[in-house]
């Protein structure tokens, strides 16, 4: 075996490896990338559902109020009938 041919045998896996660590490398950047995305998506999702949560608040007062009003005219109808 010539020095060469030697020499070729041990570049060769280097270069594999090498390459496997740049494809994991830009692998780690593309999940990374993903994860801030999607941290960023359930943050304004989290902002969102307290706005919903907040609005089912106020319409279930207004609605509280409404029926306050409604069973008062009822009670008015009822006293104007007898």
């Amino acid at each position: 075996m010539s020095i060469d041919y030697r020499i070729q045998a041990l570049v060769e896996p280097v270069e594999l490896l090498t390459a496997d660590v740049h494809g994991l490398q830009n692998s780690h950047a593309k999940l990374l990338e993903a994860q801030t995305k999607l941290t960023e998506s359930q943050a304004k999702t989290q902002i969102m559902l307290a706005q919903v949560a907040e609005n089912i608040g106020v319409l279930t007062r207004v609605a509280g109020i409404h029926q306050d009003r409604i069973d008062g005219h009822e009670q008015r109808l009822t006293q104007l009938e007898n």
